[in-house]
């Protein structure tokens, strides 16, 4: 019988002092953001400020309440700056959560349905989170509800 070994127990092995995604940081951020209204296609809503330096976790997720059946959802941020450099951050309007079919009455998503990020994402710079929908709209009663965890190295 042979014995095997995971990608990341290679690593952590190798006596390279290589360390995976996501290493232990010095704790886990809970954030909560909350926005109930009426939501278009051509809206994009702000929901908080993640700092820079940190690691967004793919358990990060949003509830949303029953849309209209043709309605999907985006999660992603607004363009920025890196903190090292300065350089352009382009915006990613669904960085996190790609076109959610939020028609039922209570959808959940979490921050790795896109595949993008699934060890995380680390902000080069402060960000603004933001959703949009690229199709369909909130009526007046429809809630988004984030829930968002971040790990800190320092």
């Amino acid at each position: 019988m042979a014995t095997l070994k995971s990608t990341e127990y290679t690593t952590a092995t190798a006596g390279t002092g290589v360390k995976n995604a996501p290493t232990t940081w010095s704790g886990v951020t809970y954030r909560h953001a909350n926005f109930t209204g009426v939501v278009t296609t051509s809206d994009v809503v702000h929901v908080m400020t993640i700092p820079s330096g940190v690691r967004i976790l793919p358990q990060s997720f949003v509830i949303i309440s029953d849309l209209e059946a043709s309605a999907t959802v985006d999660v992603g941020y607004k363009a920025h700056t890196t903190q090292s450099t300065g350089a352009a951050v382009a915006v990613d309007d669904d960085a996190f959560c790609s076109v959610i079919a939020a028609d039922s009455a209570r959808t959940v998503s979490h921050f790795h349905e896109s595949t993008t990020h699934d060890s995380g994402y680390v902000t080069t710079g402060e960000m603004i989170l933001t959703f949009s929908m690229p199709a369909g709209s909130a009526v007046l009663a429809d809630t988004f509800d984030f829930h968002i965890m971040y790990a800190d190295p320092n």
